[in-house]
């Protein structure tokens, strides 16, 4: 009997080996939609199957779009079927590349067939048609791009100051302004201005980073509209007649309701289970065109640093009392076009009258925007006594409005210079000399020896405790030591921080989080998402700038994050959008709800991030 149980479990043994399944490597690309506006992106993925750490995919040949990465994820699975008593596991292995892609003009546009490396073996996607539309404007809403002029030269800022019209609640926004990465211009903030509340204060992520705009009132074509303004300087880097491409701003609004299929038992209760229905809406903007000259070479100065516009300068100086050699601080202050940013003082050694009379060092300030001035520092020595001032300072500049080189002066400064005298030992402060009663002497033969008396010794009734004051050595035994773990302590915790600064910073994340929320005394909507940004931002590796929820949601979900934590972190994302571009008001009941929404989320983030 026992005989026969063993060979019925060396045959069950057997029999049930599970048989595996082999998977064959492929590669596809998808899109979420054939048809789009230019202007409005959508997601593409590459969907590998067979390998689920496939090497990324190189898109530098995908021309008519511009592209976005948004994370990936493994898309793995694993099960067992038994059939007649055959056991069958399958495994399957794959990974997701997702990608946001914009594109950038209307017509048939085609995204190429893709090089993807996974599994040891080079694999192509087949290529895609995409069907791009002109958007069209609404009256619901508009979108206006100005330039502060017309014509410039190569080199000079002109301010772009883009307005968004809306006429109606939408969410999910999204600008695409493609000048933004051309590389015929360069594009920066403006100077910084005046600042007009965090209520009108607006952060709109945008090529990567965040631009600050202002949230308004306005009337055009005859209808009140809310607006959204921001500014950028174009500075143009060659000559031509250039037409600024079309930039376009994406949004969803609420078209009506529909029924909730699923089963609510409180349907009755929250809305009797309906569910907006949205409509993307594509609004294009107009576009102007900008003439670039080039500059003259004719007459141009040998120090000319690039300034372009009607610049002035004034400089002051302190001291004005000094000996040869000394210090002098030269504060030098240029005032001129709107932006400053960019401009930038010739060097002062090649002012000849100035560098006759004064050491100049190379180094200079890099300069600071202080209103309607760019301040920069110099330090300067004189080197001859009996100068009367420092000479006046030229600026070369290029004159847009004469086309003509300028120079524009500041005024002569002032000055005493005394001759320096030799510092000696008795000028010291607090110091006298003591007369040397024991001194080699000297004789022909070299040299004679130095003998000392008695008086050198210590007496016979000194004893260290009297010179000792009372029980304070201890002290002094015991702060070296003390101090030196101190320091190491500190030297540990700071090598511990600088070998891993990202891990540090997701360590404090929570901790950052909670005493900045506290630190909020109104209702202010964007300081608190400020808030849950740079905790994000922290916990994720991401510049917080920049961060919305596409940017986190692929990422939170690749490290196992629950759906109904993003669902959640989505409707506060929503609530920050729709109190930041359709000026949706808040009470402080309703902002003390969204704190305790926010201060959950980042709980439960906090606990399945562990």
């Amino acid at each position: 009997m026992r005989l026969n149980r063993f060979f019925l479990i060396i045959i069950f043994l057997v029999t049930a080996v599970p048989e595996l399944a082999a998977q064959e490597l492929s590669v596809q690309a998808v899109v979420e939609r054939q048809e789009v506006y230019v202007g409005e992106s959508f997601t593409m993925q590459i969907q590998v199957e067979g390998d689920d750490a496939p090497l990324e995919p190189d898109l530098a040949s995908i021309t008519d779009f511009t592209v976005q990465p948004r994370g990936g994820q493994k898309n793995s699975s694993s099960s067992i079927s038994i059939v007649n008593g055959k056991y069958t596991q399958v495994s399957r292995h794959g990974y997701i590349f997702n990608f946001s892609l914009t594109a950038k003009k209307t017509g048939r546009l085609l995204i190429p067939s893709l090089t993807v490396n996974a599994g040891g073996k080079s694999m192509q996607t087949a290529p895609i048609n995409i069907i791009a539309k002109k958007p069209e404007e609404s009256d619901e809403f508009k979108l206006r791009i100005q330039l502060s002029k017309e014509q410039c030269y190569v080199g000079e800022p002109v301010i772009l100051t883009v307005t968004w019209y809306i006429g109606q609640r939408c969410d999910d926004i999204e600008f695409n302004l493609p000048i933004m990465t051309d590389q015929r211009f360069e594009l920066v903030d403006p100077d910084p201005v005046a600042n007009t509340g965090d209520k009108d204060k607006l952060l709109i992520p945008m090529a990567g980073r965040e631009i600050v705009a202002t949230r308004g009132q306005a009337k055009l074509e005859g209808r009140d509209y809310t607006t959204v303004t921001f500014q950028q300087v174009l500075i143009p880097r060659q000559a031509g007649i250039f037409i600024l491409p079309e930039a376009t701003v994406a949004c969803k609004v609420i078209t009506g309701y529909q029924q909730n299929q699923r089963h609510d038992p409180f349907g009755s209760f929250f809305g009797r289970g309906q569910q907006p229905v949205y409509q993307q809406v594509v609004t294009p903007a107009n576009q102007p065109s900008l003439k670039a000259n080039a500059l003259p070479a004719n007459g141009r100065p040998a120090n000319f640093s690039g300034l372009i516009g009607k610049f002035t300068v004034a400089a002051t100086a302190e001291p004005t009392e000094v000996n040869v050699g000394d210090p002098i601080t030269l504060t030098i202050m240029l005032a001129g076009p709107q932006y400053l940013k960019n401009a930038t003082m010739p060097p002062l050694g090649g002012q000849p009258e100035l560098a006759l009379n004064f050491k100049i060092p190379d180094e200079i300030s890099p300069g600071e925007i202080q209103g309607h001035r760019k301040i920069f520092i110099q330090t300067i020595r004189a080197k001859h006594a009996g100068l009367k001032e420092i000479p006046a300072l030229k600026l070369p500049y290029f004159n847009p409005e004469s086309g003509t080189y300028e120079t524009a002066l500041s005024a002569p400064i002032p000055l005493q210079v005394k001759a320096s005298r030799q510092v000696t030992a008795q000028d010291a402060e607090g110091l006298s000399l003591p007369s040397l009663g024991r001194e080699l002497n000297a004789v022909s033969q070299g040299i004679a020896h130095n003998y000392e008396d008695e008086s050198v010794l210590i007496g016979p009734n000194t004893t260290l405790t009297t010179n000792t004051p009372g029980r304070w050595w201890l002290l002094f035994l015991i702060f070296p030591p003390a101090l030196y773990i101190l320091l190491l302590a500190g030297r540990y915790y700071q090598n511990r921080k600088s070998r891993d600064p990202q891990g540090h910073r997701a360590r404090k994340a929570q901790r950052k989080f909670s005493t900045e929320i506290n630190k909020i005394k109104t209702a202010n909507i964007l300081r608190l998402e400020e808030c849950l940004r740079q905790y994000l931002g922290a916990k994720l590796a991401l510049a917080p700038g920049a961060i919305t929820y596409k940017d986190v949601q692929p990422r939170l979900q690749k490290k196992g994050i629950p759906a109904e934590i993003l669902n959640e972190l989505k409707k506060i994302f929503d609530q920050f959008e729709a109190q930041r571009y359709a000026g949706e008001h808040f009470s402080e009941n309703d902002f003390q709800t969204t704190i305790t929404r926010c201060k959950n989320v980042v709980a439960s983030l906090e606990r399945s991030l562990r």
